[in-house]
This record gives structure tokens, sequence and C-alpha cells, in this order.
């Protein structure tokens, strides 16, 4: 009978320290957290695909429609717009993405908040006349600011964040830097935007 007992706290010993040595090498809450961290980050990239798929629907696709109306007017920037929604299945780089992810979405705010200014200016214009021939100098640049807001945003409509490895794209990285420094050439305007 002793060394049935004896066996069966071994036994219990064992499975204890079994038990401690998982319980010591498992963080439950970081498994937690990657998780809870990769909901945010899909509801992050779903945010930042409804906002390009609003921008579109609202102010993108209307002022192309209207844009194209005018006459002696060079659009050849214009590209189709493709708006891919991808999510990374892979845990790796998703901070990274996440990252660029945020940027972006700001900055396409932020584009989006010029880009209506400058299409109400610039539908007034056109109200005028649809040559740009005849346009004056002041709004022939209206219209080319409003052109280069439309460009940009185009660029971040068609923008792929995740390549087949699910790392973030070259490109995706390399716009941030692209659409920051447009932003900053219409930093007077927004500044000024700011003071009045």
């Amino acid at each position: 009978m002793l060394p049935l007992i004896l066996g069966a706290v071994a036994l219990g010993t064992v499975g204890y320290g079994i038990a401690k040595v998982l319980d010591d090498d498992c963080d439950c809450s970081s498994i937690k957290t990657k998780s809870s961290y990769r909901a945010n980050t899909t509801k992050d990239i779903e945010q930042f695909y409804s906002l390009k798929q609003t921008v579109y629907e609202t102010l993108y696709s209307e002022f192309v429609s209207n844009i194209k109306k005018v006459k002696n007017l060079d659009l050849d920037n214009f590209k189709e717009i493709n708006i891919k929604s991808n999510f990374p299945q892979n845990e790796q780089y998703i901070d990274k993405i996440n990252n660029i992810v945020e940027e972006l979405y700001l900055l396409l705010d932020n584009c989006n908040n010029l880009f209506k200014l400058h299409i109400a200016k610039t539908l007034s214009i056109l109200e005028v006349s649809k040559d740009y021939k005849s346009y004056s100098k002041d709004a022939k640049k209206t219209l080319s600011d409003t052109l280069v807001l439309s460009n940009t945003i185009n660029d971040i409509l068609n923008i792929n964040l995740i390549n087949q490895n699910d790392k973030p794209t070259k490109s995706s990285k390399r716009l941030v830097k692209e659409v920051q420094k447009v932003l900053d050439s219409f930093k007077d305007e927004m500044d000024e935007k700011l003071v009045a």
C-alpha cells in the first residue's frame, strides 16, 4: 500500500511541477494581448478601407466626372480606382502595418478635407466655363491644386498595403512620405484656414 501512496504523491508532484512550468513559461496575458492587438489592427485596416470607400463615393468620383468635361485639359494622370482590402495573415509585421495604416488614414482624412475646399472653388470655375484655355491664371492655379490633391487621393485609394509575404509594401511606405510632402506644400493654406 505504501508504494501506491508514494507513487500517487510522486505523480501528483510531477503533475504539479509540469503545471507550474507551463504556467511560468506561458504568459497567457500576452496571448490575449496579441489577439486583441490583431483585432485592433484589423479594425484599423477596416476603418481605413471604409474611409477610402467613402472618399471615393462622395467626392472623388463626382470630381472626376466633372473634371473630364473640361476641354483642353490633359488628364493622363487619372488611374482607374481599385480599392483592395487585404489583411495580414501573419502577425510578424503587424506593428509596421498598423503604423502605416494609422498614418495613411490621417493623411487621407487631411487630404480629403483640403480637397473639399478646393472642389468648391473648382466647381465655381467650371460653372463659368468648361474650357481650360479661357481660365485666368488664378483659376488655372486653383484647378492645378485640386488636381494635385485628386491625384494624391487617387494614389491612396489605389495603394496595396500588404504584399504576398504579409509585409507592408514598399510603395505604401513611400506613399506616406509623398503624401506628407503634398500636404506640406499646402501648409500655408491650411494654416490660413486655422487662423481664419
